[in-house]
């Protein structure tokens, strides 16, 4: 199924800072049942290409846009129970059912040029 995206920000979602050449949109993103590893695809919501992307609020996970692929990928703390501290964040395994993960908003930079 996918990614489920909104833009924000008024009821005709304009960008919330814009340039000749670039603006910033705000959107909304819910996950869905079935994450793949390497992230979800979140490219085919604009025309133009996406500069950088910022995880701004929600979510038990640390959400990373990757520009080579265009998708989004989620990262999480190693979680075994342990009395050993936490190294780096580990992406989420395969087909984790991610739906709980809902209203997750990012900030959007997109290049007009």
């Amino acid at each position: 199924m996918g990614l489920t995206i909104t833009k924000l920000r008024g009821k005709d979602a304009k960008a919330l800072t814009k340039t000749p050449n670039m603006a910033i949109q705000i959107v909304s993103v819910d996950f869905d049942t079935v994450y793949n590893t390497g992230g979800e695809p979140f490219n085919t919501l604009y025309d133009q290409p996406i500069v950088a992307m910022w995880h701004l609020y929600g979510a038990t996970y640390i959400f990373r846009y990757n520009n080579a692929t265009g998708k989004i990928l989620a990262y999480k703390a190693d979680d075994r129970i342990d009395t050993a501290a936490d190294g780096k964040l580990i992406e989420e395994t395969d087909m984790t059912n991610l739906s709980a993960q809902t209203g997750i908003v990012f900030a959007v930079l997109v290049d007009h040029t």
